[in-house]
């Protein structure tokens, strides 16, 4: 006896409207517009640099370990152009706005 192909066609249609929406961190369902082009990265890593990672994704919300890459580099990007300008990163507490810490980069 063949599948039935037919109820896999109308539970992916059925799902269109909600591909189009908005993932729950802004970014669009929807597939890459043609003038970006991608590029591959695979990377090896230690047991505990993936559950990092994954810990990180679960935090953010984020859909993919690839997003969390996308951010994680932004982010670093953000703060090495900051020390490249003599600026320092400092972390403020937020209950006690005296305590600060420099982070040092490299």
């Amino acid at each position: 006896m063949a599948p039935d192909v037919t109820n896999v066609d109308a539970s992916i249609e059925a799902r269109a409207p909600a591909m189009q929406q908005k993932a729950p961190r802004g970014r669009p369902v929807t597939s890459v517009p043609e003038r970006i082009v991608l590029k591959r990265l695979q990377v090896k890593m230690t047991e505990k640099g993936f559950q990092r990672i994954e810990t990180l994704k679960h935090k953010t919300e984020a859909l993919t370990a690839a997003d969390v890459v996308r951010d994680a580099l932004r982010v670093y990007e953000a703060l090495v152009d900051a020390v490249s300008q003599g600026k320092l990163v400092v972390l403020e507490s937020a209950e006690d706005p005296s305590r600060r810490e420099v982070v040092r980069l490299f």
